[in-house]
């Protein structure tokens, strides 16, 4: 990574731009497993995986809450949904534990 770059704490509050479930991949990964954009509220998209509930995707637009779960060989966050907030009735689910 640069020097001229640094790490920032952000809010994890954002909404799912787009989202996939994954169903093949390496064997030393539990599948199925999710991958979703998401549009965070300090104007950042993150790529960020998340565990498959029922084989399903998280829909679009759906408010989600996002958080690193560790750093890559690379040095790099990895980001994963955390909790989905209900917006219809205001409580909220958890999708992944820390």
């Amino acid at each position: 990574m640069s020097a001229d770059i640094e790490d920032d704490a952000v809010s994890g509050v954002g909404i799912v731009y787009s989202s996939t479930v994954v169903r093949s991949g390496p064997k030393d990964r539990k599948l199925p497993y999710g991958l979703a954009h998401v549009d965070l509220e300090v104007g950042l998209r993150v790529l960020a995986a998340y565990d498959v509930e029922d084989d399903r995707s998280i829909q679009p637009e759906s408010a989600v809450v996002v958080a690193e779960v560790g750093r890559s060989d690379a040095g790099l966050p990895l980001i994963k949904i955390v909790r989905r907030v209900r917006t219809a009735v205001g409580d909220t689910e958890t999708v992944a534990a820390l």
